[in-house]
């Protein structure tokens, strides 16, 4: 008997993000057919979208249980057979439903129990993981064997509007990260900017590099950031790893974005608005910054 692998949220509470209630956010199936005998189980892991099991097959990722959310995303991997054929597996994708891309071998998504293991860890940004709107990605397994490398992809989805592809967006990215300053006096610095074509499908985008520089004298950070319109909202995908290894992970984070595909164009220039709720925007995502870094002042003085 043949079956599709779907990726699917199944009964539940309806989802509270007017995201997700969007008529494109649907179930994503696998694109090929799977013979029942094959689903072998091996070991399970959580949604990083909707908390439910999942369950990795010889083909893909699947559900097991009940889920509320529909912001779900697969990671499919190369089919099986190849190795049979004596060709080397094919790198794991990413699909979710707002972006997908190629990944390194080594990197997968954080889970939310994995964040809470390495939370001291991690940068301020990387804690406390909202499902369907920010995760990350990174050698998650050597983390939790090693410790934290700095080497990640923060992928953050919003509720505000686009951001104008424009030297007036460039503009707005500038003036809101150089007046940034945590509890701790830390700051950020955008090196550069410019207006690029993102991905296989040449999506139109803003390209930064930034600087972020702690206010207590620990390791500064690097990151290539990419500001994103899709679908009339905001996505940022933020690769960054230490100053001093940034160099070498350069490529790596360019050979990702080079397999980036994106679900739903531009919607368009921006009214008034719009303009001012991704300037409010901006506003709560530095006071989540500010938040996690106060909280993580107060746990190393107790």
């Amino acid at each position: 008997m043949v079956a599709k692998v779907r990726s699917k949220c199944l009964a539940g509470k309806p989802p509270t993000t007017s995201l997700a209630r969007k008529p494109w956010n649907r179930p994503i199936a696998a694109p090929w057919p799977v013979e029942a005998a094959s689903l072998k189980e091996v070991p399970v892991m959580s949604c990083i979208m909707c908390g439910a099991s999942l369950i990795g097959t010889t083909h893909g990722v699947k559900h097991l249980g009940d889920s509320s959310n529909t912001l779900c995303l697969e990671l499919r991997r190369g089919h099986p057979q190849s190795a049979n054929q004596g060709t080397p597996p094919k790198p794991p994708r990413f699909v979710g439903l707002s972006f997908s891309a190629t990944l390194p071998p080594s990197w997968r998504p954080l889970t939310v129990d994995e964040e809470i293991t390495l939370r001291r860890q991690l940068t301020p940004d990387m804690r406390h993981l909202i499902p369907g709107h920010r995760v990350s990605f990174g050698p998650v397994d050597s983390w939790l064997e090693s410790g934290f490398d700095g080497t990640a992809l923060l992928a953050e989805l919003s509720d505000a509007p686009e951001l104008p592809v424009d030297e007036g967006g460039i503009a707005q990215i500038r003036n809101r990260w150089e007046s940034f300053t945590s509890p701790d006096g830390g700051r950020r610095v955008v090196l550069s900017a410019r207006i690029i074509d993102l991905g296989t499908d040449h999506h139109r985008a803003i390209e930064c590099r930034i600087r972020s520089i702690p206010g207590d004298g620990s390791k500064a950070m690097e990151a290539l950031e990419f500001y994103i319109p899709t679908g009339g909202h905001l996505l940022i995908l933020s690769f960054r790893s230490w100053e001093d290894t940034f160099p070498e992970t350069l490529a790596t984070f360019r050979n990702v974005a080079h397999t980036l595909t994106f679900v739903r164009p531009p919607q368009g220039p921006e009214e008034l608005a719009d303009q001012l709720l991704y300037a409010a925007f901006f506003g709560i995502l530095i006071g989540l910054l500010l938040l996690a870094a106060n909280r993580t002042r107060r746990l190393r003085d107790h």
